[in-house]
């Protein structure tokens, strides 16, 4: 029969029919993933209830993806004459799978703002190389490197439809930072051209040769490797949001994971340091083993660590110092280290070897030689700042060298914190979506969604926060649509962690006048400034300016969030959040709220603030279990927490006056960016430098610290955290005067 009499009308329907079944499949999408808008009224320390699946629903999707297939198949064929009976060009069967290859949508339009998806690649697109992918069987694609290739790029057979169960331990995954996406390289798959990044690139080259190294060796290898950019279909969202769902089991279930750090320009000596460190820790430890107990061993092999350290690096001048000093520096500042997505990807790998150039370490290896350096970073610095052994003085290169690594100490620790996150994944604990997103505050990615879907496969899957790279059409949409997503994601934190401690990663310094977000909803794409936030503060590191994974230092309110989320309009984003709190006090009396001043020492500040509130003498002042106005002063300067220090007993003007530089400088530190209240009550603190006299203190139900919130209207907006001297630990709870003021407060 001839099908090319069929008009417009008729095309425009099966269209229509084809476009109700891709709404159908994303509602299941959402479903399934938990994207089911939780009541306006549901209680954190419910966690609410959601409608269970139909024991069908499996078929149900199975059965709209095969229409929604089959619906695009009629459309080309009714396009093009062709009898639907038969398999429109770009949607033959595949002889292996018997699955039909994918035809592009009409009217796609992949994200511009997606830098898998390059320009370059779009004549491969065009050739609809790739078939339908089972969401339910969980399949993915991996390339085979075709080593006797004809080409001068590098070739590979692209291996499609594979069930991840079939392909546990047979695959490499590699992991890359993608760069300017504008820089490719060429490469054949299934004998089409594609533009693979050239970092990429590079990967693939180093696997390249390790094979053709292994094959003149006599060893018949055949290497399967998975790389997101090729093996999924970055021109369908639909996939590509299963995909990055998926991505957890790809990296955990591959035998090892390859971390290309890119090309090595220096001599390879940062890497044969930080692989020698285990080396020596080994052989020391063997040594220590029929030797005393283990807290002994434990001090001896730091102690022997950080001499040897020392001993290696003063023994090292002129071109070596600086070869290893820039090796290092090279290997900590490779880019990949910024990615979002490689946290993931390396905390789930069974195996990781780093690859710089054509060194190789594995990733325990690089963990103990970043603990030493670690370790012994504090003495480096007096080294390389003073003279070597043999009297001479650094040269002004070799001493530029070593700035830019010192300059690298705050990136240890980064790794640190990869390091632990590990230890939990692998012990089977999970890190609390909080912390691993106000991680990601300084990582990069190239799109802002991957700030969150990065790390939610660390995560429990509680959060029920959908993966979806929905693409729209303005500028405005895609930032509405992040918007919203900003405000879900913090709203089923609080639902899932049953904690307000979110409102203390709140970064309002860094918000524009512009920004509409409601005040209480973290923004990760924005930068932490100034100090850091009181929730992380600890007495082992008061430096601490970095996601602490721990035992937090206080509990004001020893109770679990009761809270009500609301909405401008039915059908809008939530904007409202509702609390249980009381207000303690006003945040200063008049004359009783500063910063401090200059370079003013800790205890020249003690002493100006001593003389300021020596007006509230004869009025109620709370000094807690102080005796001494000087003591509380103390007390709030380190946030109530040098009382767990051995200076503990030294909290009066002698005392505090044998503090040595360090301490002094890291008390100086600790005001940088916060103000000091006594309260019209008589209570002594530390408030947000946003914060003003006027606005409010309050403990809030389910939060770690107090806050300090203003009135706007009818309601209120967060400005910051508060310490509030003698109520950190839970006091005001025992007040039955502050509990009986129990209120709902809404921050909008």
């Amino acid at each position: 029969m001839d099908w090319s009499g069929h008009n417009a009308a008729n095309r425009a329907h099966i269209n229509n029919i084809r476009y109700n079944a891709e709404c159908a499949l994303e509602a299941a999408d959402a479903a399934r993933s938990g994207n089911r808008n939780v009541m306006a009224g549901e209680h954190a320390s419910s966690g609410g209830t959601h409608p269970k699946l139909p024991a069908d629903f499996d078929e149900f999707q199975h059965n709209l993806l095969s229409i929604r297939d089959l619906l695009v198949v009629l459309y080309e064929s009714l396009a093009d004459g062709t009898d639907p009976g038969e398999q429109p060009r770009h949607c033959r069967r595949n002889s292996e799978t018997s699955e039909f290859r994918k035809v592009r949508n009409l009217g796609d339009n992949p994200p511009e703002f997606s830098n898998f998806y390059t320009p370059y690649n779009k004549a491969f697109y065009d050739e609809c190389p790739y078939n339908n992918l089972d969401p339910l069987q969980n399949e993915i694609r991996l390339l085979e490197i075709i080593m006797d290739h004809r080409h001068d790029s590098l070739e590979f057979k692209l291996h499609q439809n594979l069930a991840l169960d079939d392909v546990k331990s047979m695959y490499m995954a590699l992991s890359y930072c993608a760069g300017d996406p504008k820089v490719t390289e060429e490469v054949i798959v299934n004998g089409l051209t594609f533009n693979v990044f050239s970092t990429a690139y590079a990967a693939l080259q180093e696997v390249h040769r390790s094979q053709q190294l292994a094959l003149a060796e006599g060893k018949h290898v055949r290497c399967n490797i998975w790389l997101d950019q090729i093996c999924i279909d970055q021109s369908d969202r639909i996939e590509r949001s299963h995909q990055v769902e998926l991505m957890r089991e790809i990296y955990a279930n591959a035998e090892s994971v390859m971390v290309w750090l890119g090309h090595d320009t220096t001599d390879g000596s940062g890497a044969r340091f930080l692989r020698q460190q285990l080396c020596l820790v080994a052989d020391y430890h063997e040594q220590l083993r029929r030797g005393a107990d283990e807290a002994q061993k434990l001090e001896q092999l730091n102690l022997y660590v950080v001499e040897t350290t020392k001993a290696h690096f003063q023994s090292l001048n002129g071109l070596k110092l600086k070869n290893t000093v820039e090796g290092l520096t090279a290997f900590l500042s490779s880019p990949w280290w910024t990615r979002c997505w490689v946290v993931q990807e390396l905390v789930v790998a069974k195996e990781a070897r780093l690859v710089f150039g054509i060194n190789s370490l594995d990733w325990f290896s690089f963990s103990v030689g970043i603990v030493i350096l670690d370790k012994t970073f504090k003495h480096l610095q007096s080294i390389f700042t003073g003279e070597l052994d043999n009297g001479s003085s650094l040269s002004e290169e070799n001493s530029k060298t070593i700035d830019s690594m010192l300059d690298r100490y705050d990136s240890i620790a980064v790794f640190s914190f990869f390091d632990e996150v590990k230890k939990m994944w692998e012990e089977s604990s999970k890190p609390s979506l909080t912390v691993m997103l106000e991680h990601s505050r300084g990582r990069e990615s190239s799109d802002p969604r991957d700030r969150i879907f990065a790390f939610l496969g660390l995560v429990d899957s509680g959060y029920e926060i959908a993966v979806d790279y929905c693409h729209h059409k303005t500028s405005e949409e895609s930032a509405n649509a992040f918007k919203n997503l900003l405000t879900d994601t913090a709203r089923r934190i609080i639902i899932q962690e049953g904690s307000l401690d979110i409102l203390s990663h709140v970064e309002l310094d860094a918000r524009g006048d512009d920004n509409d977000l409601p005040s209480w909803v973290p923004d990760w794409t924005s930068p932490r400034e100034g100090d850091v936030q009181l929730l992380y503060t600890n007495c082992s590191s008061i430096f601490q300016n970095f996601p602490y994974i721990g035992q937090k230092a206080y509990n004001v309110s020893k109770n679990t969030a009761i809270v009500h989320f609301g909405k401008e309009m039915p059908d809008g984003p939530y904007k409202y959040l509702s609390v249980q709190g009381f207000i303690i006090d006003e945040v200063a009396a008049a004359n009783t709220f500063g910063e401090r001043e200059g370079n003013e020492s800790p205890i020249h500040m003690a002493d100006r603030w001593e003389r300021i509130i020596a007006q509230y003498q004869g009025n109620y002042l709370y000094l807690a279990q102080c005796k001494s106005i000087w003591g509380a002063l103390w007390e709030v300067f380190t946030r109530g927490l040098l009382h767990k220090t051995k200076y503990q007993n030294d909290l009066t003007p002698e005392g505090m006056g044998q503090f040595d530089n360090e301490i002094a400088s890291r008390l100086s530190g600790m005001m940088n960016g916060w103000r000091f209240f006594c309260s019209p009550k008589g209570y002594l603190g530390l408030a947000t430098h946003r914060a003003q006299p006027t606005d409010l203190l309050c403990i809030i139900l389910g939060a770690h610290v107090p806050y300090v919130i203003r009135k706007n209207g009818l309601y209120y907006s967060l400005v910051g955290e508060a310490y509030v001297h003698g109520l950190m630990d839970g006091e005001a709870m025992r007040w039955g005067e502050l509990v009986h003021r129990m209120q709902t407060l809404t921050i909008s």
